[in-house]
């Protein structure tokens, strides 16, 4: 019974691992083109359902920020704004504004089961 429930810890712990992969790939996208290097994703029972990367100076948008693109498609996919039960993934940098841009809005973070970020050091 024991192995049973780190099996499934194992599982996550990849899942998570995969979805924090995609952050980074998205942060990196966003670095080629010239913007702070942050990227999120958005996961609904380990399937992703939003993705976003900082678009601030392409959009000329000062709410192109990764966590706001991934929240919107996030919604449009699942039909609601609520996005319960839901975890978010952020490849952050410390201090970015990102992050405290939807904290501001902490009616969203409230929904999200698990917000997961990474820091370079």
């Amino acid at each position: 019974m024991g192995g049973r429930i780190f099996a499934e810890m194992d599982l996550l712990f990849r899942d998570d691992q995969a979805l924090m992969r995609e952050a980074l790939r998205l942060a990196t996208k966003a670095a080629a083109s010239d913007e702070v290097p942050i990227g999120a994703v958005i996961a609904k029972n380990g399937r992703i359902i939003g993705r976003g990367y900082n678009q601030v100076e392409m959009l000329q948008d000062p709410t192109a920020h990764a966590e706001i693109l991934a929240i919107t498609q996030a919604a449009a996919t699942v039909g609601d704004w609520r996005l319960n039960d839901c975890d978010m993934f952020v490849s952050d940098v410390r201090g970015s504004g990102c992050s405290c841009a939807i904290a501001a809005g902490g009616f969203w973070m409230r929904r999200f089961t698990r917000r997961r970020r990474w820091w370079p050091d």
